[in-house]
């Protein structure tokens, strides 16, 4: 019997050092017509495309254990997805309404979504197989890109409540709405893995342009000034922020080194690359 403990200690140990972290960014691409979606290793730039049909599968987001959900309009509307890390196992989760902006919960075992199945398009949260659709938002407006805090007990999320779209934070389960950010319309908020700061784009100036503010509201600055900038989030270590820019009218994926403000286009592409997400993924 202690001969099977220590075999099977030596199997377990030997699996732990086999297993390695990637660095994994997901975007949808429009390069073969229709948007399809995409990862790409950043520091080495190996791009793969993970979904090959006729239909438009956009707005992509990776959990840190490789899961990936997205939408797509397979069924002629826009329907939420989950598939593996390497685009096998894809499964359709929603079917009532239109459902957009897929986020996963910072454990892995929810996905924030947002639907347009009781009129306008409110807050919901689902299990990873789809089960348990609960609408977490309820008022007369329109609430969109939703997505945790990384300890899980806020949302963040973009509404127009006021006037415009504007960036706010909940609790988990909606209540006590505040809100953090109003000027113009901002969208797409996202926090950085610390929880201390937001990063989100906003149509401030006229042209649509990356800001980063505290996790409270204050001290928001717009960090991009060329070709406007729209979709960031940070990367996993929080050091940088991945966004698409345009050039040219179209919109190409950069990264920007918040330390020094260096920017610098991670594909050569010629077709619209839009919403990258970035995570660390565990692999064995």
């Amino acid at each position: 019997m202690r001969f099977v403990r220590i075999c099977c200690l030596v199997v377990s140990l030997l699996s732990i050092s086999c297993s390695r972290e990637i660095s994994v960014i997901v975007f949808s691409s429009n390069v073969d017509g229709d948007f399809e979606i995409y990862s790409v290793t950043p520091y080495e730039g190996k791009i793969r495309q993970l979904t090959t049909n006729h239909e438009n599968d956009r707005y992509p987001y990776i959990a840190s254990n490789g899961l990936i959900a997205y939408i797509s309009d397979k069924y002629g509307k826009d329907d939420i997805f989950t598939m593996d890390l390497n685009g096998e196992n894809s499964k359709r989760l929603t079917t009532e309404g239109n459902n957009r902006y897929p986020s996963f919960s910072p454990d892995n075992k929810h996905i924030l979504f947002i639907s347009d199945r009781d009129g306008d398009f409110q807050i919901f949260k689902m299990d990873l197989d789809g089960q348990n659709q609960i609408k977490i938002s309820e008022n007369a407006f329109e609430d969109r890109s939703p997505s945790y805090s990384p300890d899980g007990g806020k949302i963040v999320f973009s509404s127009s409540r006021i006037d415009n779209y504007d960036i706010y934070i909940m609790n988990s389960d909606g209540t006590n709405p505040v809100r953090l950010f109003s000027r113009s319309d901002s969208w797409s908020p996202r926090y950085s893995p610390d929880g201390k700061k937001i990063t989100f784009y906003c149509d401030a100036t006229d042209e649509f342009a990356v800001y980063i503010m505290n996790s409270d509201g204050t001290d928001a600055q717009k960090i991009t000034d060329t070709e406007g900038g729209i979709y960031p989030s940070f990367s996993p270590d929080g050091r940088y922020i991945v966004y698409s820019r345009y050039l040219e009218d179209i919109p190409q994926i950069y990264t920007y080194r918040l330390k020094d403000g260096y920017q610098s286009r991670l594909l050569k592409s010629a077709a619209h690359d839009m919403t990258p997400r970035w995570n660390r993924i565990v692999v064995p």
